[in-house]
């Protein structure tokens, strides 16, 4: 069955709407190659359920910004993949909401100025916490594990059309390196869904 973008959020909705008939806090990971539409269905989900919903994007978790990751990539073929991001660190914010935390203080990502910033944010009344970004399917104490099923072919057009990305050979490794470590990601999904 092909799904069109309303499909997608509606699928996705209404996963999380039975989950959240059995618990008070959900915790939903949307992974996919750059470009699938990870953040549109985060947004999603935060404009369905507004005031419970926090998201966290993984861009904020990379350990460099972008431009001196881009750099570093082009200096080191082998940084390219998941020690680029401090995936411990996001677990840690995840286990926090878990356990019940009712504030976090989280990087933010300024790409203005290619930096992080440390912010606070209140999670008293939110009920989901969507974890977006490449890897954020690799998470543990996830409670929906979306993966949205993409291509370096179409990774690339999506990204050339956002306009944010340098591209040249250490981007296009990236996304080489990028789909070998996500296929077998899409295996431990709950739900698997189609580029937008």
């Amino acid at each position: 069955m092909l799904l069109n973008s309303d499909d997608r959020e509606r699928q996705l909705i209404a996963s999380i709407q039975s989950i959240l008939t059995r618990q008070r806090r959900v915790v939903v990971s949307l992974g996919g190659e750059s470009g699938t539409g990870k953040s549109c269905l985060a947004r999603a989900v935060a404009e369905a359920f507004p005031q419970e919903t926090f998201v966290l994007g993984l861009d904020d978790y990379f350990r460099l910004p972008p431009r001196k990751n881009h750099a570093q990539r082009m200096a080191d073929a082998e940084w390219v993949g998941l020690g680029e991001v401090d995936l411990d660190r996001l677990q840690l914010h995840v286990d926090a909401f878990v356990a019940g935390a009712t504030e976090l203080t989280i990087p933010q990502l300024d790409r203005a100025a290619d930096c992080f910033h440390q912010i606070e944010v209140g999670l008293g009344p939110v009920r989901i916490l969507v974890v977006e970004g490449t890897y954020a399917t690799r998470l543990r104490g996830v409670d929906l594990r979306v993966f949205i099923d993409g291509d370096p072919t179409t990774t690339e057009a999506a990204r050339r059309d956002r306009g944010r990305d340098v591209f040249d050979e250490a981007t296009v490794r990236a996304l080489e390196v990028e789909h070998r470590l996500l296929r077998p990601e899409r295996d431990r999904a709950d739900l698997v869904l189609p580029v937008r």
